[in-house]
């Protein structure tokens, strides 16, 4: 017998259901068995191991298949008549289940916060703030006593975004901060204006937080698409006696569209005319 390709992989479930289903003893030994010998069977084997009619043992497969405890796929088969079913366990845990469901919650989340600041009649304005008040929220966090110089609030800031699942990259020598991974890519697509906000009015008021000379002026969405990365542009506020805003090279592409806060917000000064 030759198994064909699977047709049906249950869809990403919640912890809660996962744990209605496991409470059955009935299915805990039925998966228990499919583990153990790690090959397809149809739902009569599976009858015959419970000890249960056909149409009952169907039951529990289903409810796992639900959960996506197990997969099924048909028989190929090469004499005449209808293909049967068959079932096998797959490979995730319920600890798989619980992880998956979480993240799918967190998404579900960000998507309805976009969504509902890019109702408001200043998205942009509201991103910032959001991304200011996520690193406000960050209670647990440390911050230094005293003021940063450029050099020490990009490794905090690394070190914070990195906490933080962006795996960032700084470049403090072309004026650019990557971030190589986005959290929430999926909504980004949907709605580049307000998540990429909220990542810039997270930087800014983390440079604030660390009362340094560095600044964040802009960030460009969608530098690389797969994975998803953007880059947010640096400037250095050199507090000297003519008190002027210095830039640092900065690389970008007139390609990329850009988000640049009304009112430059989260910059001291004013840029000088004459950019180095």
């Amino acid at each position: 017998m030759k198994v064909g390709n699977i047709l049906i992989m249950a869809p990403e479930t919640s912890m809660l259901r996962t744990r209605q289903v496991l409470g059955s003893p009935r299915r805990v030994e039925l998966l228990a068995h499919l583990r153990r010998i790690n090959v397809p069977v149809t739902v009569q084997e599976a009858a015959d191991v419970l000890g249960l009619h056909p149409n009952t043992a169907r039951i529990h497969l289903e409810q796992l298949l639900e959960v996506g405890l197990v997969e099924v796929m048909t028989e190929r088969r090469r004499e005449p008549g209808r293909p049967r079913a068959l079932f096998r366990a797959t490979k995730r845990t319920p600890a798989d289940i619980e992880r998956t469901s979480g993240e799918n919650d967190y998404r579900v989340l960000a998507s309805v916060l976009a969504q509902g600041l890019a109702a408001t009649s200043d998205p942009a304005g509201a991103a910032l703030a959001a991304g200011s008040s996520w690193i406000e929220a960050l209670g647990e966090h440390e911050w230094p006593a005293r003021p940063a110089t450029v050099e020490v609030a990009a490794a905090e800031l690394t070190l914070l975004l990195d906490r933080l699942g962006f795996e960032p990259d700084m470049d403090l020598a072309a004026g650019e901060l990557t971030l190589r991974r986005c959290p929430f890519a999926d909504v980004a697509r949907a709605n580049s204006e307000v998540v990429c906000g909220v990542h810039l009015g997270m930087v800014q008021r983390a440079l604030d937080r660390l009362d340094s000379p560095l600044r964040a002026e802009r960030i460009e969405p969608f530098v690389s698409d797969d994975p998803l990365v953007c880059r947010i542009m640096l400037i250095t506020d050199h507090l000297g006696t003519s008190h002027s805003m210095i830039r640092l090279p900065v690389l970008t592409s007139p390609k990329t569209r850009q988000i640049t806060p009304k009112g430059n917000a989260g910059r001291r000064g004013a840029p000088s005319p004459h950019p180095d």
